[in-house]
């Protein structure tokens, strides 16, 4: 029955399959749309099969929604699957009976196995054939088979002896051949998309193609001519089509026979003929030809045509500077020729005599070059340039030995090519490098190998190559003295007998990457035990070990390091002791510096409060004192501050508050008003332009005001004239820059990489013009590091500097989230 039963049920999945390929054409499966009609049409079919069942027992039934459901999945992936099984699993519950629970398991399965071969398709890209859909198939149906096992034992055994092998046999069949018409439904499509992308593509290269391009059949009747050839040719496309080829070529050119003739027997040509315009005019073109077969089976071929008028004026051009370029290559140090195709030397330039031991190159010409070569190597020589020659192909560099005018023997090595037109060979050009020197030192660094092989047995360093089991297969002198070791005891040795184990994976990395060629060399330091138990500190440099052009393991050079790791640790707790004492020394500064600013503060106070109650009374004399200590404790109090905010920077006590600030309004533009006055007084030009909208950056608002503040008042202070600009825009990556540029007095290109020490400026002592601390710019470098940002400078003696703040828009960013 149940074999009946999947008959009925084949012709409803191959009436699925006819109906799934024509909702395909009108819904991809690349929409969501195409995917859910796909997931509902399975669903449906689902329920139909469902409704017309194989009953094994009441309300224990079979039918094809297995077939039906995995197909769904592997085909559409797993939404239409989902959907399709949700449809079956909503009908099986309304169905009822006690095979509701193995239904579900197996509509789940199905869907489950479904999408699992989907990806795995999808990750392969893999054709899906026979065999793997009768794998499919099986496997969809084995988990339905065991999914019988949610009912009672006994019944289960039952339902699987009974229709155990019509479900393993007839089912994955199934699933065969309904697979097999929806995959070869998928392959159609995506040919006919193919072929429709392509068409499309040549198309647009037909009509957008500046090349003129004429499509004609192999008579000579014009088919098809782009806006290009019209251009070109000055006609219309239908006054080309009645002109035909014969129109436009010029059928007296010599070469339009050989060039026609060429393309008939290779399919293709490339070559150069003369055409004719409209106006009567004949031109140079250059065309590429080919014949292919329309969808017809017709015989077409296009032409495609460059005008090289341009291209020839250049060549008369060429030809006319020959003698220019004549004495140039009589004076290069490598010899150049030109021959027939039967070796006969047309052409040799200055260099090639002399290498011939000639004086002067007309020696050489009309002369057959195999008569230089050296008689032993003449024959073979000859015989693989002839090869080259009647393969029409460019040949590799060759090693040639010759005998000069003098008897010789002298080594070139030659670089030629074959030069042909048509289907003419016309020469053979080449150049040539005396390389008689070279292959005297190749030789004699074969003779100096048994002195190489000295320098490795006398090393002080241990050498040494281990396979890739990591056995030692070779060791020198050294190696065996310092670690006391005989070399018959190394040989039967491994390299974890010495080497602690806890090196291992670090050996296994290194050893993959060189296999997997991502290192040719290797340096690590390990701890190696001696014989006499000691416990040496050894820098290895490790390479790949080859054996017939393959890596069997690895040859390395162990150092002996003992005594410069001690040295090492030595150095380690100096340094640690160093920054404890620059630590003590920038909270002394900042203690100190705390303990001048308080009672500067008074001063400056109590200054002021006089200069307004007695301003009037004082004279002249009096009241200059007291500017001068105001102007001489604020200059204290400036340094003071610059000193402890270095101390905090440098103690790390500096907290950073980054919230959203604008450069605009709550920066820049204050900074500008402020120091208006001061720039003024110095007869300064003082500008501010903002030419962006987005202004506002995540920043530590004290320190990115300080970094202008300095900025600018450094410019204002070594500015004697001219401007100061400060502009706020964006560079092309879309970050947010400040550049603060003036015409003052720059700095030396030798100053630049100082300029942001600390306590250091480009005049030192007491006559240097401007007064200063050193300390503004280190402190707008570490402000820059802590809000993200870069810091760059162009400055120039006496001609002005800009510097530049670059933030980081991604990281500003990021601190926000």
């Amino acid at each position: 029955m149940i074999f009946v039963e999947l008959v009925y049920n084949l012709s409803l999945l191959i009436a699925l399959s006819v109906v799934s390929g024509f909702l395909y054409k009108r819904f991809p499966r690349t929409t969501l749309t195409g995917l859910i009609v796909q997931g509902f049409l399975f669903g449906s079919v689902a329920i139909v099969g469902m409704a017309h069942p194989v009953v094994f027992s009441e309300g224990l039934i079979f039918d094809g929604r297995s077939v039906v459901i995995s197909l769904a999945a592997l085909f559409f992936g797993p939404l239409s699957g989902v959907m399709a099984g949700l449809t079956a699993i909503i009908f099986r519950i309304i169905q009822g009976g006690p095979g509701i629970v193995p239904g579900i398991l197996v509509v789940i399965s199905s869907v489950i196995i479904g999408t699992i071969f989907y990806y795995q398709k999808k990750k392969k890209n893999e054709e899906i054939t026979v065999r793997r859909l009768l794998y499919f198939g099986l496997a969809v149906h084995i988990a339905m088979l065991i999914m019988m096992f949610s009912l009672p034992f006994t019944t289960a055994i039952s339902v699987i002896l009974k229709v155990g092998a019509a479900v393993i046999i007839s089912y994955p069949l199934a699933t065969v051949l309904i697979g097999k018409i929806l995959w070869d439904q998928e392959v159609n499509f995506r040919n006919i998309e193919t072929i429709k992308a392509g068409e499309i593509k040549y198309r647009l290269f037909y009509e957008n193609s500046m090349d003129a391009i004429l499509l004609t059949d192999t008579e000579g009747k014009i088919l098809s001519a782009n806006q290009a050839a019209c251009n070109l040719f000055g006609y219309s496309e239908n006054e080309l089509i009645r002109l035909g080829r014969p129109g436009v070529m010029d059928m007296t050119d010599p070469h339009a026979i050989a060039v026609l003739s060429e393309r008939a027997l290779k399919g293709k040509v490339r070559g150069e003929l003369i055409f004719i315009r409209k106006d009567g005019t004949h031109f140079p073109v250059e065309i590429s030809s080919a014949i292919f077969k329309n969808q017809e089976g017709l015989a077409r071929t296009n032409m495609v045509i460059r005008d090289i008028t341009e291209h020839k004026i250049a060549e008369d051009s060429l030809r006319a500077s020959e003698n220019k370029y004549r004495n140039l290559i009589d004076n290069m140090n490598e010899g150049i020729f030109i021959s027939d195709e039967n070796g006969t030397i047309l052409f040799a330039n200055n260099a090639l005599a002399h290498i011939h031991g000639y004086d002067s190159y007309d020696k050489l010409l009309n002369k057959n070059f195999a008569e230089f070569i050296e008689p032993s190597a003449r024959k073979k020589t000859m015989k693989n340039f002839e090869r080259e020659i009647q393969s029409g192909e460019s040949m590799n560099e060759v090693e040639v030995p010759i005998i000069s005018a003098d008897g010789s023997k002298v080594f070139l090595l030659v670089r030629p090519s074959i030069i042909s037109y048509g289907l003419q060979l016309t020469c053979m050009s080449g150049i040539v490098r005396d390389i008689t020197e070279r292959k005297r030192a190749e030789d004699a660094l074969h003779e100096s190998e048994s002195k190489y092989r000295t320098l490795v047995t006398q090393s002080p360093d241990g050498i040494y190559i281990v396979d890739l089991s990591d056995n030692f297969i070779s060791v020198n002198k050294s190696m065996c003295d310092n670690l006391k070791y005989t070399e018959a005891e190394f040989l039967s040795m491994n390299i974890w007998d010495i080497v602690p184990r806890r090196y291992l994976p670090y050996h296994k990395n290194t050893i993959e990457a060189i296999i997997n060629g991502e290192s040719k060399k290797e340096v690590a330091e390990f701890e190696v035990k001696g014989k006499d138990g000691i416990v040496h500190f050894i820098e290895v440099l490790s390479a790949p070990y080859y054996k017939n052009k393959e890596i069997v393991g690895l040859q390395g050079i162990a150092r002996e390091i003992t005594e410069r790791k001690r040295a090492e640790v030595e150095l380690i707790a100096a340094k640690e002791s160093a920054e404890q004492s620059d630590k003590l020394k920038s909270e002394f500064l900042a203690q100190m510096s705390h303990e001048i600013r308080t009672p500067l503060n008074a001063i400056v106070g109590n200054v002021d409060y006089l200069n307004e109650s007695f301003g009037k009374k004082m004279d002249s004399h009096v009241r200059d004192c007291f500017d001068d200590i105001g102007t001489a404790s604020k200059r204290i109090i400036r340094t003071v501050g610059l000193i402890l905010n270095i101390s905090e920077l440098q103690t790390g006590s500096y907290k950073a508050h980054f919230v959203m600030v604008d450069l605009n309004i709550e920066i820049l533009n204050q900074l500008y008003q402020e120091h208006k006055l001061s720039a003024k007084i110095k007869g300064l030009e003082l500008i501010y332009k903002c030419e962006i909208n987005e202004t506002k950056v995540v920043a530590d608002e004290y320190s990115i005001t300080q970094i202008f503040t300095n900025l600018i008042g450094n410019a204002i202070k070594y500015t004697k004239t001219g401007k100061v600009e400060i502009l706020l825009e964006k560079n092309r990556t879309g970050n947010i820059i400040v550049e603060i540029k003036d015409t003052g007095i720059g700095i030396s290109k030798e100053f630049l990489t100082k300029i942001f020490d600390t306590f250091v400026q480009e005049e030192q002592g007491y006559t240097r013009s401007y007064e200063g601390n050193g300390l503004g710019l280190a402190l707008v470098k570490n402000y820059c590091k802590i809000n993200n940002a870069l810091i760059e400078v162009e400055s120039e003696k006496n001609k002005g500097s800009t510097f530049r703040i670059i933030f980081d828009k991604t990281i500003a960013e990021v601190k926000t989230e």
